[in-house]
């Protein structure tokens, strides 16, 4: 039995003390996943349960990437769950037998981007002191892998978003084997994919001798990209601290940062490939857009509906998207089409955020209809986006992702 300590129907966070309003009954089977590090039975370990993080005790040893079934026996007086089965690892039929120990090696070392894209800014300027102490080859493949950010005005059209999504890195391993099957040039692949760019740097830092330092920075708070979680707002990294660092210390921040964002990256790829129907495909991946001097992170979930109008033979698409913007704060979109037919909400941390989208809204609406699409609905409301369940994923290299009209 594991016992989650509990008021009535709310389920406690492990991280800011929020409870979910989700009504639950007993019998109802949950799906969780171990986002914590691993726990032998009775220690505390963290799970992404319904979109949200709680903190349990479980009666067996669990590591990160686990994936858990979980039945309510009781709400009242507190909610207890039951462990229905530990998913077997290696085993579980609805993923690659390979993926559950990737997932595990891979989370402990995510971490978020914002970090080297703040670093990135800083070492792109002209004639910046601490760039100058790099080795030339460092130097210029951090100089390629900034060139090769999109900026937020080249993902403003349906061709455009297409392009930033395809050289995202998610598509990398993909596409060069689709270009070897058909003999073609993968250099202009390699010029302009994100994950091709940040293996070419991280390729010379490691092969440039520096002393590593007995201790890492900090991961910070930004959860591993898994296939049932929510896309997480992330905020710009405060600017980069680089200018004081000797040449040393400077090589092991970047190699930090670069490891912890292809981490990041393959993370991504794993949580998209965790495919038990090709019928729903799911992608998950993380947009660097340019915006001046700054970067901001878009993260992107993208879901195929798979229920199918048979009037129509129209399956709907969903994107949910986080983002945090200096002027709005975090930002959740949802965007679901089907057909020519769009339904687009808005969430918001705060109502001075929400009255300025709401002011921008009729000219969405506009924008929208514009291009032929018909809006079902267009909303903004204060708070987070109301809890889903979990929809299979499927092969990240199957169908076209975005509908460039749309």
């Amino acid at each position: 039995m594991i016992d989650i300590p509990t008021n009535l129907t709310r389920v406690q966070l492990a991280d800011s003390g929020a409870v979910s309003q989700r009504p639950l009954q007993a019998g109802q089977v949950l799906q969780a996943r171990v986002i914590g590090q691993a726990a032998t039975a009775g220690q505390p370990v963290q799970l992404r349960l319904g979109g949200q993080t709680v903190e349990a005790r479980l009666p067996v040893h669990v590591q990160t990437g686990d994936s858990l079934r979980l039945q309510v026996a009781s709400v009242k007086p507190r909610l207890e769950l039951t462990l229905m089965r530990e998913a077997p690892r290696g085993a579980n039929p609805g993923m690659n037998s390979t993926l559950p120990p990737l997932l595990r090696q891979w989370a402990p070392q995510q971490g978020s981007q914002a970090p080297l894209m703040a670093s990135l800014q800083q070492l792109n300027q002209t004639g910046s002191p601490a760039a100058q102490q790099l080795p030339a080859a460092v130097r210029q493949a951090l100089e390629a892998l900034w060139q090769a950010i999109p900026n937020r005005e080249s993902a403003m059209t349906g061709e455009g978003l297409r392009q930033v999504m395809r050289d995202s890195g998610l598509f990398l391993e993909a596409r060069l084997a689709g270009a070897a099957a058909t003999r073609a040039d993968p250099r202009g692949i390699i010029h302009q994919d994100l994950k091709a760019r940040l293996l070419s740097l991280a390729e010379q830092i490691r092969s440039t001798p520096a002393p590593r330092s007995e201790g890492r920075t900090a991961l910070g708070s930004t959860p591993p990209p898994l296939r049932d979680s929510a896309p997480v707002a992330q905020a710009r990294a405060a600017p980069a601290q680089l200018a004081n660092l000797t040449r040393e210390p400077l090589l092991d921040t970047l190699r930090q940062q670069v490891e912890r964002s292809l981490a990041r990256m393959v993370m991504h790829q794993l949580s998209s490939a965790d495919s038990p129907d090709e019928a729903t495909p799911r992608w998950l991946m993380e947009l660097a857009l340019r915006h001046g001097q700054n970067t901001d992170l878009v993260h992107l979930r993208l879901d195929r509906d798979a229920r199918q109008n048979h009037k129509d033979n129209e399956r709907s698409w969903r994107a949910d998207l986080a983002l945090h913007l200096p002027e709005l704060g975090p930002l959740t979109i949802r965007v679901v089409v089907r057909g020519n037919h769009v339904s687009t909400q808005f969430w918001t941390d705060s109502d001075t955020s929400r009255a300025t989208i709401q002011e921008a809204l009729p000219q969405l609406r506009v924008n929208l209809e514009s291009r032929d699409l018909q809006v079902l609905n267009i909303t903004c409301r204060e708070g987070e986006p109301p809890e889903n369940p979990p929809s299979p994923a499927a092969s990240s290299a199957r169908g076209p992702i975005v509908d460039g009209h749309a």
